[in-house]
């Protein structure tokens, strides 16, 4: 590297050296590295998971209700395509609850459970069509926790379709 001297005003030197070629080269070999270098998610492979024939999950006791939110029939959607992935209504039983009306489903749940022979483990279960947006369970969710509903699951099925 080439030195340089200089001179203070009392005639002593005083060698320095030219840093530039030294981080050149410095940055000349993080791009050689950069460049060379794999990234780790290239790594990764793509799998195709199994499908589990059987739940995994714990079955819930006969002591449950079952909250189904109703899609629009594939007749009304191919009339209408922006009603794929929305509500039509929502059904517990037999009766049936509009889209707006969840303080008749909050009551309904309350009644339900207050009904039930042990309501300590009283539980629901929310069916909803796989291509249901979740902006139509949502309020769902929100009537549950209202109405204090400790124990539930979320079923999405897949309604006219073979997979």
């Amino acid at each position: 590297m080439p030195e340089s001297k200089v001179y203070t005003h009392r005639g002593e030197s005083r060698v320095q050296f030219n840093m530039t070629p030294m981080i050149d080269v410095t940055f000349q070999l993080i791009i050689f590295f950069m460049l060379t270098t794999q990234i780790a998610s290239a790594e990764f492979v793509q799998m195709k998971l199994p499908k589990p024939f059987k739940s995994v999950a714990k079955e819930m006791k006969e002591n449950k209700v079952i909250v189904n939110v109703v899609p629009y029939s594939e007749k009304d959607i191919a009339a209408d395509e922006s009603k794929l992935g929305l509500a039509q209504r929502y059904q517990v039983g037999a009766e049936r609850i509009e889209l707006n009306d969840l303080e008749k489903l909050v009551g309904l749940l309350k009644a339900k459970k207050a009904a039930s022979p042990d309501p300590k483990h009283f539980s629901v279960e929310v069916r909803a069509d796989l291509r249901i947006h979740y902006s139509q369970i949502q309020p769902i969710l929100r009537a549950l926790q209202e109405a204090r509903m400790e124990r539930m699951r979320i079923t999405a099925l897949v309604v006219g379709r073979d997979e």
